[in-house]
């Protein structure tokens, strides 16, 4: 019988030292960095343990809030700000904060050319990045670039040209058309909810929508606030993070682009 002694008994560490008794175990984000850039961008399974936990709401909930934090000197001047959001859960649980990073030139692009390039960083209370969202400079149509917490690609939001109704889908890295989100048929006047359909080619997987928040709300802010919804079934965790990178999207080229127009004016409420 072969002792502790024994030689055949001892592990190969291959040059690294075994850890010892005191020493502390690895992290859950430590082993969650360790399976950065693994399976498809976005995947809840190679996360770390703790930035899925974070994003339970988010994986797997029926509903979500996402909420415009308001803009005090825009409020006051008509100056718009950088863009602050709230995504939480439908009972109101922060899951993470969307943060626009600018410089001073994007600041002041911001307020004279609608279509600038922006930078959105989705951080959750524990302070690890969700996803970010990218939105090029354009001329017409915006879209989106979004990756996953590790960086890599995860998806694109695509503004598609139509005359009578809001239409953006939402593709692979590679450009495959995987959900439309399409809003409602010439709507004029918006003195009710935006209501958004998310179809996965002929099936409605979900709904986004923006609520009617007021009259002096909607007249003299940019703050504005939409809800989540999916159906029973749409369990896709990369989709569904992509979803609400298309909340953010909507808010940036639906409504804040009427509200600049107007400077929080009657434009906003006629949806011009």
């Amino acid at each position: 019988m072969a002792t502790d002694e024994d030689p055949e008994l001892e592990l190969d560490w291959k040059g690294r030292a075994p850890r010892g008794e005191d020493a502390p175990p690895p992290t859950a984000q430590s082993m969650g960095l360790a399976q950065a850039g693994k399976g498809l961008a976005g995947d809840p399974q190679f996360m770390s343990e703790e930035l899925r936990l974070q994003l339970t709401e988010l994986l797997t909930g029926p509903r979500l809030r996402v909420r415009q934090f308001r803009e005090a000197l825009q409020i006051i001047a008509g100056w718009d700000q950088a863009n602050q959001y709230e995504v939480c859960s439908a009972e109101g649980r922060p899951i993470f904060y969307a943060q626009e990073q600018r410089g001073l030139l994007t600041a002041l692009l911001r307020n004279f050319n609608p279509f600038h390039q922006r930078h959105l960083e989705c951080i959750t209370l524990g302070g690890n990045v969700a996803m970010t969202v990218d939105f090029p400079l354009t001329l017409l149509l915006r879209r989106g670039d979004v990756r996953a917490w590790d960086g890599r690609a995860m998806g694109k939001i695509q503004e598609r040209f139509s005359l009578l109704r809001t239409w953006i889908d939402i593709q692979t890295p590679a450009g495959v058309t995987q959900l439309t989100i399409v809003g409602p048929i010439l709507k004029l006047f918006s003195f009710r909810d935006w209501v958004f359909e998310v179809k996965q080619g002929e099936k409605v997987v979900g709904r986004l929508k923006k609520h009617w928040a007021g009259f002096f709300a909607e007249t003299f802010s940019n703050a504005d606030e939409f809800s989540i919804e999916f159906e029973d079934g749409f369990t896709d965790g990369r989709q569904r993070q992509l979803l609400v990178a298309v909340a953010l999207t909507l808010d940036l080229v639906q409504f804040e682009q009427k509200s600049s127009r107007g400077k929080g004016s009657l434009f906003k409420l006629l949806g011009w």
